[in-house]
């Protein structure tokens, strides 16, 4: 049996969304961080908890599970071709379940319901429809720029975590490093 895996059409798909999802949260990363920090009664800090220790949960949500989330979402929406509409569905499901959980679990989440309905709807669904309407259309193009398209994304990562810093930059006393 030949395996018709094409890791580079997978990779570019993954770098796509990785990189419109960043550029997306950007627009909403200071709102979302202010309601967490309500939530949680103190400034959040994405690099370490309140016993001063590194916070290793963040980069590996974001560094594993993410990719690991996409290449199933490339498996099932992707390599069978299902429409833009589908996947920004499925996209937009998935994400409404952590926005929910945090509607639902915080009293105080209440009053961002529109920054949530914005989190799930434009930057998570948005960042999908585009990359899966860039990948069906121009894949032909894209494949030729695979190190481009890494370097935005290095880029892109590097501006998102830099504004992460800059919402609370605090990095002083870390003790040590905590898993979760």
């Amino acid at each position: 049996m030949k395996n018709n895996i094409d890791y580079k059409h997978c990779l570019t798909f993954i770098l796509l969304v990785s990189i419109f999802l960043y550029l997306l949260m950007l627009t909403e990363l200071f709102s979302y961080l202010d309601m967490l920090s309500e939530i949680q009664n103190y400034k959040i800090n994405c690099f370490k908890n309140l016993q001063n220790n590194f916070n290793l949960k963040n980069i590996i949500i974001f560094g594993l599970l993410f990719p690991l989330c996409m290449i199933l979402f490339y498996f099932f929406i992707i390599v069978p071709k299902k429409s833009l509409l589908t996947g920004f569905i499925v996209m937009v499901v998935w994400c409404l379940n952590w926005d929910i959980c945090l509607f639902s679990c915080f009293d105080k989440a209440a009053p961002y319901f529109l920054l949530l309905l914005y989190d799930f709807i434009v930057v998570a669904g948005g960042s999908v429809l585009i990359s899966q309407y860039l990948l069906y259309n121009y894949y032909d193009i894209l494949k030729n720029y695979t190190l481009l398209i890494f370097i935005i994304f290095l880029f892109s990562f590097y501006l998102f975590c830099y504004a992460c810093y800059k919402y609370n930059p605090d990095l002083s006393n870390i003790k040590g490093v905590a898993l979760f």
